[in-house]
């Protein structure tokens, strides 16, 4: 069964799947239906057993990018509780062009009167923050430590494989970590705060943590100034991450250690309406998800290529660069080169523009792409009227700007806006992929099964919480 069209195979096992029983001296017949059932929960076991593929590994060693937990706590705590069920903490990272990837955040705890139960009461996930800091869209939910302490650094960490990977945290931005309580009971949670507004020396470069705090009082957001909860956080600089050197989509010619992105054409069909970045690269995640089987595990790696009136497209995705470091290769997924590095995806022309591929790595004709840039990544104007994403503000009639491929203009930038009704796709950039030296990794995550293991019930075996940097276009299910 081919998984890349069906994550999900059922089993029916029927009365003739179990081979005959005859009882032998000394066994009661009545043992039939137990053995049947243990024969059966067997089979789940070999399933699950039996999916030993590989999966991306992170290219980078995980640091700690910022925290404050050896700052002097304040002589008060930080309840969690059902008056206050909901504490965060703003923090705002550092420069990297590439963005960070999260590994984990660490609340420090005043305490936990209840170790037994506390996973069962607390749910941590990173949000995007407003201008003051206050808690926005969740992006990605934390899994809890495997036990807990009475008291201090208590460890939440990103997910690693699956479909709710955490984004990739841009450079300069401000985030906001939130740990909520789900479950009210008598048991005491109390966090530790500090007034002091310094970070550990040893942090990331630019990152730092608000000097305030927030919770939520009465159903709305309480902004505390002049104190911080005590939090550490770990990740790594950038977001390379490796693959096999004989992964489907590593571009001909490229070696061990080498680096490069992939970039397609999206659907076209969604309006570029929307003034927030994060909507459009929700879109393109969206979209790569459910393309070529290869890349669906990285999905939450890809932006868009475009801008709005608040983040240019090079920021968006990374892509800035200086003399000294002009980024890596572009290419189309699944196809030719596009660019040689970062500087020359933005001057104006691209090395192949006839031959676009789509989600699925499959050639598609070229022409319009809403992109809101300029050929240089930033904000496309038309005089001094804004031609980004969600056009000029307080326009009746919305007009962005398009790139055009293989036409006059350039691939960012046609030199020519269209209202928001007009269907055009839009460009998606992965991140950084390295080639490294194995073509094989050890599997990480594996099948589930549902259902009742007894004769005439049916198994579900569900495939979905598989990763697997080769893809699942050539893997088969079977059973025995």
């Amino acid at each position: 069964m081919d998984l890349r069209r069906t994550k999900t195979a059922l089993l029916w096992i029927s009365r003739a799947s179990p081979p005959p029983y005859e009882p032998r001296a000394g066994h009661s017949g009545a043992c039939r239906p137990f053995l049947r059932g243990i024969s059966l929960a067997l089979l789940a076991l070999v399933l699950v057993g039996m999916f030993l593929w590989s999966t991306p590994t992170e290219a980078q060693t995980t640091t700690v990018l910022v925290k404050n937990t050896g700052q002097a706590s304040n002589s008060g705590v930080r309840a969690l509780s059902s008056t206050f069920s909901k504490r965060a903490q703003a923090l705002t990272t550092g420069p990297n062009a590439e963005g960070y990837s999260l590994n984990s955040i660490g609340f420090l705890f005043h305490t936990i009167s209840n170790t037994s139960t506390a996973g069962s009461q607390l749910t941590v996930t990173l949000n995007e923050a407003d201008s003051s800091g206050n808690p926005g869209t969740a992006l990605c939910t934390l899994t809890d430590p495997e036990s807990f302490s009475g008291a201090g650094v208590q460890t939440f960490s990103a997910p690693t494989a699956g479909p709710n990977l955490c984004p990739t945290l841009a450079a300069n931005t401000t985030y906001s970590a939130v740990i909520e309580r789900v479950v009210s009971t008598s048991d005491n949670i109390f966090l530790k705060a500090t007034t002091s507004s310094n970070e550990h020396a040893g942090g990331a470069a630019g990152w730092s943590i608000g000097n305030d705090l927030h919770y939520v009082s009465a159903g709305s957001w309480v902004r505390t100034a002049s104190q911080s909860y005590q939090i550490e956080v770990k990740g790594a600089v950038g977001t390379e991450v490796a693959v096999p050197r004989d992964w489907t989509l590593k571009p001909t010619g490229l070696n061990t250690g080498d680096k490069f992105r992939l970039l397609f054409l999206t659907p076209a069909g969604y309006s570029p309406t929307s003034t927030e970045i994060a909507d459009y690269n929700t879109y393109v995640q969206g979209r790569a998800a459910a393309g070529h089987a290869d890349i669906q595990a990285y999905s939450n790696r890809f932006r868009v290529v475009g801008s709005t009136a608040d983040t240019d497209a090079r920021d968006n995705t990374g892509t800035t660069y200086t003399a000294s470091d002009t980024g890596v290769p572009i290419y189309w997924l699944n196809g030719n080169k596009v660019a040689d590095d970062y500087e020359d995806f933005y001057d104006g022309t691209w090395d192949n523009e006839a031959n676009p591929r789509t989600r699925a790595g499959a050639t598609t004709s070229p022409g319009l792409v809403w992109t809101g840039s300029k050929n240089d990544g930033t904000e496309a104007f038309n005089i001094t009227i804004s031609r980004a994403f969600g056009g000029a503000p307080g326009a009746s009639v919305k007009f962005v700007r398009a790139g055009r491929l293989n036409g006059s203009g350039g691939p960012l930038d046609s030199e020519q806006q269209y209202t928001t009704s007009t269907s055009q796709p839009y460009y998606a950039l992965s991140g950084v992929f390295v080639v490294s030296a194995q073509s094989d990794y050890p599997a990480t995550g594996a099948p589930t099964t549902s259902g009742v293991p007894r004769v005439g019930e049916r198994l579900t075996a569900d495939t979905s919480g598989i990763s697997d940097a080769h893809g699942t276009a050539s893997a088969t299910f079977r059973y025995q």
